[in-house]
């Protein structure tokens, strides 16, 4: 019976070995139907096709490689905050390694000789949910972005003073407008941003990297 996981969201699996890409292959098409897509590269560096793309996927990956490890996987993900989901399998359970690439942002540590249908039905569920949760969390702060990059000059100013706790009324007094002018500001900036609160709003700001600082020259 197909699991309610997209099935559509890829799953990698980077080991020398391709026998462990066959047995996530027999247990995902099972569990999540004919559409489970799994793709099967040898060593990270044929992996980077689609390690490059922005899309949410699912990685199984093999820690040791006679050049690499999986880090060389998990670091750059890490560091271009990628929604992939991802499991590192070692040969044995080792503590040093499971610490190693849990710090590098492995969602899970899987020894092989403990590999069963059921451990791998779990891990993917646990992956799929990660990964699917990781691509709206993307999605929104892709939208956050372009929003924050779509504001007017003055609605940087609003929003810059908003996030220094600055009142309607005290904005209006620094910029040298009304109240009533700096609550249009404030209220295309919530509709831009999709805020539901000034709270969010500033949450929202900051989290999508907004440096702007403000003018004290009045327009």
């Amino acid at each position: 019976m197909a699991h309610s996981s997209d099935p559509h969201i890829p799953i990698l699996v980077v080991d020398p070995d391709p026998a462990p890409a066959r047995l996530i292959q027999r247990i995902a098409t099972d569990h999540l139907g004919d559409d489970a897509r799994v793709t099967h590269a040898p060593d990270p560096p044929a992996a980077q096709p689609l390690v490059n793309r922005p899309e949410p996927f699912i990685a199984f990956l093999e820690y040791h490689f006679p050049k690499h490890t999986a880090l060389d996987v998990l670091e750059p993900l890490q560091r271009n905050h990628h929604p992939a989901a991802t499991a590192v399998l070692a040969a044995q359970g080792n503590a040093y390694i499971a610490a190693e690439v849990t710090r590098a942002g492995a969602d899970a540590y899987l020894a092989k000789a403990d590999l069963s249908p059921a451990v791998l039905r779990s891990t993917l569920d646990q992956l799929f949910d990660l990964a699917r949760l990781r691509a709206a969390q993307h999605a929104l702060h892709l939208h956050t972005r372009r929003a924050l990059a779509s504001l007017t000059p003055r609605e940087n100013e609003v929003l810059t003073h908003i996030i220094a706790g600055l009142t309607t009324r005290q904005i209006a007094d620094r910029l040298h407008r009304s109240e009533k002018t700096i609550k249009i500001h404030r209220a295309n900036l919530m509709r831009k941003m999709n805020a539901n609160t000034a709270g969010h709003l500033v949450r929202l700001a900051l989290d999508a990297g907004h440096t702007h600082r403000p003018s004290h020259t009045p327009e």
